[in-house]
């Protein structure tokens, strides 16, 4: 391990990870494949002891808190232009909050499995923004002066291009490029870039959202998003997980509250204030990424429910908003109440019986609304339903029948 200066190689490690660290706990670093180099670009304390990971090619440079991880990037660009690795990936002091399939993701990059050509996001939500934040850095929690981006301003004097209406990312501005990626750009531009961060404290999360015109193309397509310009990937099935657990941990006593604006009640954004607890945005992030408002109906003829097409969890979970207007038949068992509200309903969650076995099971929550307050729904019992894919990529059940 050394800190601080620059390393002579010989040759260049095949895979570099930059890692923008300002308070977080790194000692997940450990866990980070042999082969891959590591630089941690400490912005905070000092590191020492038990705080340091202990591994070969750890590189720790101490560097002054400014511009955020986007300083740290290009601050990295700069300095290695002339030695840079075959690919370099870029990650936040704890990367696990915006990608929890990291590690993971390294072993594939590590192993030859996955190269990016020239540009791969990490993380699990696909959004849009535009040109002036106000659609999700306007409202964003942690913006309570209501400040808005400079995205289209930066992007028209960096580029010297026009700025696009919108701007497509995934969340938490951690990637991998490739050496001829970052070549792509003159040591010049970055340096621009760089004097960007440095004049303006909200640069960096304007780069946020177009490092991947930095280096190259828009690497998501806006075919691939929903109407709600939004995109759940499969490793949000953890989150479901954890909640999972939570449910079959007893843990139930809660309150529960919808949040007050959004798609049919539900908020589409991560970046909404709703003053729930964390409990309850889990919950939400879940009904947004498997569709999630489902109304019940009792009384309906079975023939056509029976003969509608089955669900498969694994697409819907993936791509909701593209199934919008189909119809699909589920097979669940009720697992869990999970509260009530006057205006919006009760809330269950239910288990689908197919595929028999699955773990971990696939559970979709299902509202019952004020209009069938009449109708009993109790832990374990087994419904067949049909339901259609609506405006965001929701369920709405059309049928509801006992098996």
């Amino acid at each position: 391990m050394s800190e601080g200066a620059k390393p002579t190689f010989t040759f260049r490690p095949a895979i570099d990870l930059v890692v923008a660290r300002y308070g977080e706990c790194v000692r997940w670093i450990r866990k980070v494949p042999s082969g891959i180099t590591v630089i941690l670009a400490n912005k905070g304390e000092e590191l020492s002891g038990e705080e340091l990971p202990s591994r070969e090619g750890l590189i720790v440079q101490n560097l002054p808190n400014l511009g955020r991880e986007a300083h740290t990037y290009l601050g990295h660009i700069i300095e290695w232009y002339d030695s840079l690795a075959n690919i370099t990936v870029f990650c936040q002091g704890h990367p696990f909050d915006h990608a929890p399939d990291f590690h993971g993701r390294l072993r594939t990059l590590s192993e030859g499995v996955e190269t990016p050509r020239t540009f791969l996001w990490y993380g699990f939500l696909d959004d849009t923004d535009d040109p002036r934040g106000r659609r999700l850095f306007v409202p964003w929690s942690k913006n309570p002066e209501r400040r808005e981006l400079s995205t289209g301003d930066l992007y028209e004097r960096l580029f010297g291009e026009t700025s696009p209406t919108w701007f497509h990312f995934r969340g938490g501005a951690q990637f991998a490029v490739s050496r001829e990626g970052i070549l792509s750009r003159s040591s010049g531009f970055y340096r621009r870039a760089l004097e960007e961060v440095l004049d303006d404290p909200l640069a960096a999360h304007a780069f946020e959202r177009f490092w991947d015109r930095v280096f190259g193309p828009a690497a998501i397509d806006p075919a691939s998003l929903g109407p709600d310009g939004v995109r759940y990937h499969k490793r949000i099935r953890r989150l479901e997980d954890r909640l999972r657990k939570r449910w079959r941990g007893g843990k139930r006593a809660f309150r529960f509250e919808f949040p007050p604006s959004g798609v049919d009640g539900f908020s589409m954004t991560r970046h909404k204030r709703s003053g729930l607890p964390p409990w309850a945005l889990v919950l939400i992030l879940l009904l947004v990424a498997g569709g999630g408002y489902v109304a019940v109906r009792q009384n309906a003829g079975d023939a056509s429910l029976r003969t509608t097409e089955e669900l498969d969890p694994a697409l819907y979970y993936e791509s909701a908003n593209s199934l919008r207007g189909n119809t699909y038949r589920i097979d669940a068992e009720i697992d869990s109440s999970l509260g009530n509200s006057a205006t919006k309903g009760r809330l269950f969650s239910v288990t689908l019986k197919k595929p028999a076995g699955a773990n971990p099971p696939v559970i979709l929550p299902v509202i019952v609304p004020p209009v069938l307050g009449n109708l009993t729904i109790q832990k374990g019992q087994h419904y067949l339903m049909k339901v259609k894919v609506v405006e965001g990529g929701l369920l709405e059940v059309q049928q509801a029948i006992k098996p």
